[in-house]
Order: C-alpha cells, then sequence, then structure tokens
C-alpha cells in the first residue's frame, strides 16, 4: 500500500492536485504535495561559482621594494611610474630609499634623490644633506630643491653640515641654495647674514662659529 507522502512526492502534474475533500490522506499531506509541484515548476538549478584562490595580500614593505625595483628599470616611463607611486607613499618609502643614494649608478642615484625630494618629509633630510655633496650637479640640485620644500626642518641639519664639513666648496654651494631660497620664502631669517659670509670667500673663518650660533638658537 503506497502511503500518503509517498504519493505526495509522486506528484508531478497539476492533474494530480484533486479536491481536499476526494484526497485519501489529511489535509497536511495535501498541502506537502502543493508544495512539491510548486517547487518542481520553479526549482533553478544554479551552477556552482568558480572558487576563486587565495592569495596573501602583499605587505607595504613588499610593494615597497617592488617599487624600488621600477626605480632602477632602463624603461624611463616605468621608473617615473614607479616613483609617483612612491611619492603616494610618502614617508614609509624613505628607509628603503636611502640605499640607492650611494649607487654607483647616477640615473638611481637621480630617481632616489628626485623621490625624496617630492616625498618632502622632515626623515629625508638627512639623506638630502648628504647628497648636496653627491659627484652630479644635477643630484646637488635636487636635494637643495628637496631641503628648501621640507622647509625649516632644513635648516639645523645644514648648519651642523657646515660645521662639520664647511670645508667642501660643493658643500657651501647647496646651502647657499638652500638658505637663500628658504629667505625668499619667508621661512628663514638670515640674522646672523650667513649668506653673505658664503658668498664672500675672505670670510670662510667665521662659517663654522656662524654656523654653530644659528643651531644653538633653534
Amino acid at each position: 500500500m503506497v502511503s500518503g507522502l509517498e504519493r505526495v512526492l509522486a506528484c508531478t502534474t497539476r492533474s494530480d492536485l484533486t479536491p481536499i475533500s476526494r484526497w485519501p490522506c489529511d489535509g497536511i499531506f495535501y498541502l506537502m504535495k502543493i508544495l512539491v509541484h510548486c517547487v518542481k515548476k520553479s526549482l533553478v538549478v544554479m551552477r556552482p561559482t568558480t572558487e576563486v584562490p587565495y592569495t596573501k595580500r602583499p605587505t607595504m614593505e613588499n610593494v615597497i621594494a617592488s617599487l624600488i625595483k621600477g626605480l632602477l628599470s632602463d624603461d624611463g616611463i616605468e621608473r617615473q611610474r614607479a616613483r609617483l607611486e612612491l611619492v603616494k607613499i610618502g614617508k614609509p618609502a624613505i628607509s628603503l630609499l636611502i640605499g640607492l643614494q650611494y649607487s654607483r649608478q647616477q640615473q638611481v642615484r637621480w630617481e632616489a634623490i628626485k623621490t625624496l625630494s617630492q616625498i618632502a618629509d622632515p626623515d629625508a633630510v638627512p639623506i638630502l644633506v648628504n647628497a648636496l655633496e653627491n659627484s652630479n650637479s644635477d643630484v646637488r640640485w635636487l636635494a637643495a630643491e628637496g631641503l628648501v620644500e621640507i622647509g625649516k626642518a632644513s635648516v639645523s641639519p645644514v648648519m651642523e653640515a657646515l660645521e662639520e664639513r664647511g670645508d667642501s666648496k660643493i658643500l657651501r654651494e647647496g646651502v647657499h641654495h638652500v638658505l637663500k631660497d628658504l629667505e625668499r620664502k619667508g621661512v628663514f631669517e638670515d640674522s646672523h647674514d650667513i649668506i653673505g659670509i658664503l658668498e664672500d670667500p675672505s670670510k670662510q673663518g667665521l662659517l663654522r662659529p656662524t654656523a654653530e650660533k644659528i643651531r644653538s638658537k633653534k
């Protein structure tokens, strides 16, 4: 004998939906039969979605390292793209750019100092001060422009550099560039006339003590 539930599950057509008064089972089975019928009519078989493999997100350090690698490229467009992305990242990129200032390749040094100059963060000041004595004039110019862009935070470090290495002609020229532009921007007030001292070779004996006075006031 076929049970009422088995009869419900065997239902496939609307003609099987007989009035409840003629259904041999109780009303619950009748309602189940209607439900099964509706499900069969509306059931849509869904395709399983393609599983996307999990990939570990790169760390910021890895991203920066990859972009720095781009600075080493022979492709100028690739170098520019990497530099612009590093500038967007900003301060976190500075520590990984430090080593490039000592590269034997002039183009790499130029890219590193250009990037640091555009980041224009005070943490880059020591690197840019060192670059004022780079063997390449374009790199020195970029370093000076970066220090000017950073502003007041550059003053004390360039004074310290003059105290320690004031005999370096190219350093004096770079510091003069920085201080002159900072004075023009209203960031540096030359109350000790150190710009004049830098411009007059006969006053070089005053350079170190004057730089020390200015630095001690900061």
